[in-house]
């Protein structure tokens, strides 16, 4: 990419395009591959990086901490700055799909996670456990029973 770098800001080339599978430091100790796809171009006075890319991770279920994968997705466009001499596309991809990852992970979106009461995975097994009544409402369950 250096190369490239060097090359579009003295204005030897116009644009270089990628196809690119990337080992990415995600920050948690493990390695993720990454498919990246796009272009180094420069458009009047400036150079524009573009690319999309996606990222199959696996994590615990937000709701009942099985294990899961999700996917990211990214698309990036932005300049870069003139004076930039080395491109580290690795550390780009994997700030951006740190910043797109779900807010929450769930292994399905019918995940009914953890009995509260005695913390069965209640997408396995159903639990014994009544669904704790909130005190406010205990005098309303006396008159259902009547």
């Amino acid at each position: 990419m250096k190369r490239y770098l060097i090359d579009l800001q003295q204005k030897q080339l116009q644009r270089v395009d990628f196809d690119e599978c990337l080992e990415l430091d995600m920050g948690d100790g493990e390695k993720t591959k990454a498919h990246v796809l796009g272009n180094l171009r420069r458009e009047d006075q400036e150079i524009l990086l573009e690319f999309q890319g996606e990222v199959k991770r696996t994590a615990s279920c937000d709701r009942c901490l099985d294990e899961c994968q999700y996917t990211t997705h990214v698309h990036y466009l932005e300049p870069l700055d003139e004076e930039i001499q080395e491109l580290t596309l690795e550390e780009l991809v994997a700030q951006e799909m740190t910043l797109h990852r779900p807010s929450q992970v769930l292994c399905s979106h019918e995940c009914k996670g953890l009995c509260t009461e005695c913390g069965e995975n209640l997408n396995h097994k159903e639990c014994a456990c009544r669904a704790p009544v909130d005190p406010r409402l205990q005098d309303l369950l006396t008159l259902l029973k009547e």
